[in-house]
């Protein structure tokens, strides 16, 4: 695969080589779309929550709940909603 960039992609990317923060100009590459993944990964949870949150999917905790919420979310599926709305 061969990607043209942008002049100021470029530059971008030839700076945060030359300063030495990057190797090369593929690590800067694999590091970019490493957060573009991680971006992508984190919106997808994000969207995951609103729906768990309009489907009731949630539990609300109190000022005294600290030791309950901690043992939730120690033990809790990220994959799943922590408890039922109360």
């Amino acid at each position: 695969m061969s990607i043209v960039l942008p002049p100021e992609f470029e530059a971008f990317v030839s700076t945060r080589v030359a300063s030495g923060a990057y190797a090369s100009e593929q690590d800067v590459l694999r590091t970019a779309f490493d957060l573009l993944q991680r971006r992508d990964e984190l919106l997808a949870h994000i969207d995951q929550g609103a729906q768990q949150l309009r489907a009731g999917q949630y539990r609300e905790y109190g000022e005294n709940d600290r030791q309950i919420f901690v043992a939730d979310i120690t033990a809790a599926d990220p994959q799943e909603p922590v408890g039922d709305a109360q």
